[in-house]
């Protein structure tokens, strides 16, 4: 108990909880800093490291055992989806890596491209562990948050071409893909735009509507022969 020196005794005692190990604790961390940013595409690569401590006695050896976990998910961004779902996906996917890395003595946790999802904040614990002594254990932590990119549209053949009047044309965007996931299906929409009766190549141009019967919902454009007049048109997706 605390008293004052008028001989206050305070109302309530305060309390420190102490727990002593056999041994000195070793140190771990994770390289990089304590947040980190990446994208689904690349894949991810923690690497952990821990020492023994100084005072460690020598006749218990160094040998260290290292081991990861998957502590948490959040959502990083408002569409990014189910939090509990997520978890299930991911959560085999690394204990898969992390059993990987423990069975190879490794304190690097590899994680291959896709693994992780775009729009959620993924929490990684290292821990490293003195083999003579179960006790002695140190950990660390590192966030890491999956960005979402923008999708990519591609048209193949380039940015521009010429048709003579009566070809066919035929605009294939199959190649435009979701960085964060290649396998999400796309949807497409197409535009077309003419250009304004005595503008330059590529200056202004005006909304256009399709030709009747053209279909615009897939990944290919097909225009019969005709279907365009001649002129200089601008076609996006």
């Amino acid at each position: 108990d605390a008293v004052s020196f008028l001989g206050v005794r305070a109302a309530a005692p305060a309390r420190l909880t102490l727990t002593r190990s056999a041994a000195e604790l070793p140190t771990a961390s994770i390289g990089g800093p304590r947040s980190r940013l990446a994208r689904a595409r690349d894949g991810l690569r923690l690497v952990g490291s821990s020492r023994a401590a100084d005072c460690w006695p020598e006749d218990l050896g160094g040998a260290m055992s290292f081991a990861w976990a998957l502590v948490n998910v959040t959502a990083a961004a408002a569409a990014a989806g189910d939090v509990a779902a997520e978890v299930d996906r991911a959560a085999p996917v690394v204990a898969a890596a992390a059993a990987s890395a423990a069975s190879a003595g490794s304190a690097t946790l590899t994680l291959p491209p896709f693994a992780l999802r775009a729009g959620f904040t993924y929490d990684f614990e290292f821990t490293a562990t003195m083999a003579a002594d179960p006790a002695a254990t140190a950990s660390a932590r590192a966030g890491v948050e999956v960005l979402e990119e923008p999708i990519v549209a591609v048209i193949a053949g380039g940015d521009a071409r010429r048709y003579t009047q009566g070809a066919a044309i035929a605009v294939d965007a199959r190649g435009s893909l979701d960085p964060s996931l290649p396998s999400a299906p796309l949807a497409y929409e197409w535009t077309l735009e003419r250009a304004v009766a005595g503008a330059g190549v590529g200056e202004d141009f005006e909304p256009a509507a399709w030709p009747a019967g053209i279909a615009v919902g897939g990944p290919v454009l097909e225009l019969p022969e005709d279907a365009l007049p001649v002129g200089t048109w601008r076609i996006t997706v």
